[in-house]
């Protein structure tokens, strides 16, 4: 990749999810919330200024980030980005089993063997295995089951894989900003289907559902209500 591209960039997920209280940043994360412009390249911006390595941010100083517009997953060192279309025809995503899970579709060029897919599977494996080793020791009473103002379970669950929704406003016709959804884990995928057709759960969903910000809370519910 060029050296200005994201995909040389690590990020630092948590603390772009979930945010970061222990310095004097003011960065409580983006799950749940709408950006304040519509389109990729202000996410990608953001991304980069709250969760790039200082490392990268020094190296990328005042430099134009290079992405692909164009493409429904969005490759960085360590993390992918999906990027997902609701509320038109053309867009089959939907969310399942009460929000908690949502289906993705790779694009026209991607099979099984494709890296990217390769990759996707691979980091929401681990996510979910994480999620699940940290349920058991919840269940066995290793870990504390306090609450945070995010949902007690974001704090627990890791995954390098970010969900992005937009939804479209027929009355507007145009498409709403983009909302960060948290951190996927694999669910499952249709092998050979053409487009890939994928199954994600929602690793931060305790997080968006009872959220301490009303405005994320209300703003989930309507994103997920087909």
């Amino acid at each position: 990749p060029a050296a200005n591209s994201v995909r040389t960039v690590d990020l630092d997920i948590k603390t772009l999810v979930l945010g970061n209280n222990n310095n004097n940043t003011n960065n409580n994360g983006l799950l749940g919330k709408m950006m304040e412009r519509t389109g990729k390249e202000f996410i990608i911006n953001e991304s980069f200024s709250l969760a790039a390595s200082i490392e990268d941010q020094q190296r990328l100083h005042s430099v134009k980030l290079s992405f692909n517009k164009y493409c429904g997953v969005q490759e960085w060192k360590n993390a992918l980005f999906l990027w997902v279309n609701l509320g038109m025809n053309d867009s089959p995503n939907e969310f399942l089993e009460d929000a908690r899970c949502v289906t993705w579709f790779g694009g026209s060029r991607m099979h099984d063997d494709s890296p990217v897919v390769q990759k996707l599977i691979r980091y929401g494996k681990e996510g979910m295995g994480v999620a699940i080793k940290q349920e058991k020791q919840k269940e066995e009473g290793v870990i504390s089951g306090s609450a945070s103002s995010a949902g007690s379970a974001s704090t627990d669950r890791s995954s390098n894989i970010i969900l992005w929704c937009r939804r479209y406003q027929p009355e507007e016709k145009k498409f709403s900003p983009y909302v960060c959804f948290g951190r996927l884990g694999y669910r499952s995928h249709v092998p050979g289907s053409r487009p890939l057709s994928f199954v994600w759960e929602l690793l931060d969903y305790d997080g968006l559902k009872h959220h301490g910000d009303e405005t994320v809370r209300e703003t989930f519910d309507t994103f997920t209500k087909m």
